[in-house]
């Protein structure tokens, strides 16, 4: 396999000539625009087996997802001093490696961190809130894998998992917040696609929760 880099220009005039360098010998050709990466053009069968390899990852963790729940605090705080009273706490448990584990409050179309989640164990991570958290629709979670030295940014909201998309907006805007935000519309436009479990409870339609620490 080769890689190749072309300017937008020069790909434009000579595209048969590069389709034909993809085709037969198996070149990657990265096309170029203001010098910085816009495209890259694949063999088919590289594109299908990426597609394949990338689909595998998803559905691994679809079928595997972090676990969230929220409970009460184990014992009353008073909350004295500059500490807050703590009158929730939600969990964050996996068994796969995970990292930069981060929780939001959601409530309509309102959002605020959460708090820091401290990682009590392993694989388990604590996050105390002066918020009342009712169930988990009240949290959305996010994390990061680690995937071909890559990080890949998770986010979970009621039992949806879902890799998040990077937009234009994310990346001009990098905020956890802005970012969180986006996540939610992301998962909630793909429950109302029909993809991933629970479409129509993801998309905020009435529902009656499934999940450990969830009213029934």
């Amino acid at each position: 396999m080769n890689d190749r880099q072309v300017r937008t220009e020069d790909a434009r005039r000579n595209l048969r000539e590069l389709l034909n360098s993809v085709e037969h010998d198996d070149e990657h050709v990265t096309i170029l625009r203001y010098q910085a990466p816009a495209a890259v053009i694949v063999p088919v069968g590289w594109y299908e087996q990426a597609k394949a390899v990338l689909a595998d990852y998803e559905e691994r963790w679809m079928n595997h997802p972090v676990t969230v729940t929220v409970t009460p605090p184990e014992a009353p705080s008073p909350g004295e001093g500059p500490y807050p009273k703590v009158r929730s706490v939600a969990w964050v448990e996996t068994a796969a490696e995970i990292g930069d584990v981060s929780a939001f409050w959601t409530s309509g179309n309102s959002m605020s961190g959460l708090g820091i989640p401290m990682q009590v164990r392993t694989g388990t991570w604590r996050v105390s809130t002066d918020r009342v958290l009712r169930t988990v629709e009240d949290v959305l979670v996010g994390w990061t894998t680690v995937e071909g030295g890559a990080k890949v940014q998770w986010y979970q909201w009621k039992g949806f998992t879902r890799r998040f998309k990077w937009t234009e907006s994310a990346r001009a805007m990098p905020d956890g917040l802005h970012q969180a935000n986006i996540a939610l519309e992301q998962i909630r436009a793909a429950a109302l696609d029909g993809r991933g479990p629970d479409q129509s409870e993801a998309a905020g339609i009435p529902f009656g929760f499934g999940l450990r620490g969830a009213a029934k």
